[in-house]
Parts: structure tokens; sequence; C-alpha cells
């Protein structure tokens, strides 16, 4: 079978979608989609309303799922909504309570499971944390009759539902179980399959988006992950970028150094680069007053394209 790395960048980026998926099949991926206000308002600035808003990201949603499983990853880890988003207001909780419930039983994500085969797990602190909260309880029962959970195929979507704390879920679980008598296991396998409901593998690739920060996938990142965060709202990420960072974590980033063979000249200019670029910080950033977004320092800022956006 061919190997990755017998590819440059630009020959990877040409081939067909079932070839890459050749290449790296059974990648596990961490995957928060974050910034969907944002990506909504900016590809559809006359529609905004709450129903529309659902259908059209939850359409995104797919797409962006069926991307991936065609080009090979077997599990997604998808952190979808945490206690931070709780100080938002009653109507917000109520109108996330109702989107989530989506993704165990609107057709438009049903269809999809099926016409995948992808299996469905909700993992986190979900059911004591639902209860009480406007709509938590139907949202309770759509996840707890969700169909896709009873699927066999090997492709897999895990949605993190208050999932930042691990030990609360695993400590209730195991208090539950030692009052049945039942042996507990505590190897790491074991615990991981406790708290995601099978196992999972660490994550080969984590892609974030703005603010360099991971959340919500509990042991699953590990010194073998490979961070990435995209400047674009997570829906907005396509084949291309998919496919860049995949080379990347398979090819890019595994160089072998080499320290024996260096010139003078060679140490010289490694000696500069750091010198020039000693302010440089990955996950350094500025924040545009008009709009509240963060973007990486050294990016053109969005003052720059407001001037150029101006009669």
């Amino acid at each position: 079978m061919a190997d990755i790395t017998q590819y440059e960048l630009d020959e990877f980026l040409q081939l067909p979608a079932a070839q890459v998926a050749e290449l790296i099949r059974g990648l596990t991926l961490g995957f928060p989609i974050d910034g969907t206000r944002r990506w909504f308002l900016l590809h559809y600035p006359q529609v905004w309303n709450v129903n529309e808003y659902k259908e059209l990201t939850g359409q995104r949603y797919v797409d962006e799922f069926a991307m991936l499983f065609d080009h090979g990853v077997e599990t997604i880890l998808v952190p979808a909504f945490g206690s931070e988003l709780m100080g938002r207001g009653e109507d917000y909780v109520r109108d996330m309570m109702e989107g989530l419930a989506r993704l165990a039983q609107h057709p438009t994500f049903t269809d999809f499971y099926r016409e995948y085969n992808v299996r469905v797990r909700f993992y986190g602190d979900w059911r004591r944390q639902v209860h009480g909260l406007p709509g938590g309880d139907d949202l309770a029962e759509a996840l707890d009759n969700c169909a896709a959970t009873k699927h066999a195929g090997s492709r897999r979507i895990f949605y993190g539902l208050w999932a930042e704390d691990m030990l609360i879920g695993i400590v209730n679980d195991l208090a539950r179980t030692r009052s049945g008598h039942e042996q507990v296991e505590f190897t790491r396998e074991a615990i991981v399959t406790r708290y995601y409901g099978e196992y999972v593998k660490p994550t080969d690739i984590y892609i974030g988006f703005g603010r360099p920060t991971v959340f919500d996938v509990p042991m699953l990142v590990t010194s073998q992950t490979d961070l990435y965060y995209t400047v674009v709202p997570s829906l907005d990420l396509d084949a291309r970028l998919f496919r860049m960072m995949v080379w990347d974590h398979f090819v890019g980033r595994w160089m072998q150094q080499e320290w024996d063979g260096l010139t003078e000249t060679d140490f010289k200019a490694l000696k500069a680069f750091y010198e020039v670029h000693h302010d440089t910080v990955l996950g350094l950033g500025e924040v545009d007053a008009p709009t509240g977004v963060w973007h990486q320092r050294g990016l053109a800022p969005i003052d720059k394209f407001r001037r150029e956006a101006l009669p």
C-alpha cells in the first residue's frame, strides 16, 4: 500500500478523497465545532432567525462529518456544550437544549447516521446537568432514544455534553457500581470505556478554532496528538484545509532533526531566526474592538479589511 510520506503536500492535495482515505484510514479526530453563529451570519447575512440558523448549521454539521469520513476519519469527538455557556440566559439555554436534541433525532442527522452507518455516543455529565433546565427533560429523552447508538459500523461520533469534569462522572459511576457489587477494573482502557461508552483511542489530530485551547475530551489528548487551530470558524473547514493538517500530522512534523552535519552558516541562520522571532508566540493574540473577535498576533488585523471595505 502507498505511504503518505511519498507525497509532497501539493501532490497530496490533488489526490481523490478515496485514495486519501486509504492512506489515513482509522484516524481519531477531536473537533470542537465553534464559531457557528459567526459562520451563519457571514454566509447568510439576510436570513437570521433561530429556525433557519438551526436548519442550515445542522446541514453544515453533517456536510463536515461526511467530508471527514470520506477522507478516512473513523472517530470524531465533538465537545458540544459545557457549563461555561450556562450564563447566557434562560432563552439561550432553552434554544440550546432543543438544538442539542436535534443531534439525536432530527432527520438531517438521523438520515446521515443511517446513510453512513455512524454509531453515536453522548458522553459527559449531561444526565445530571439537564435536570431542572428548561427543555432538559426533552433533551434527556431524545438522547436516551437516539437510534444511532445501536448502529454497528466502524464510523463513530461522540458528542460531549458537560464533559469538562470527567472525575464527577467517573466517581458517580464507580459509586453505583460498588453499590451493586460489580467488579471494578482500574486500567486506562476500562476507565475510558466507562466514560465514553466504548473504548476510544487517543486523538491523532485535534482541530480547534481561534484561541488555542483543549477542552472536553478527557484522557484522549496525549503527547502524540497534534493540535491545530483554524483562523476561520469550524464550519468553514474544507477538504483542502483538512488535508493540509493531515499531511502535516503524518509528514511535516516528523522530519528528523540533524545536528552533526550542520555548517557554521546553518547555526548562524538558526540563531538569527530565533532572534528575529523571539517575541512570536503561538496563542498570543489581539482583539478587534468592534467585533470582539480574537485573532493570532501577526495576522493582518480585521481593521485593515474594514478600511478597505469603506466606500
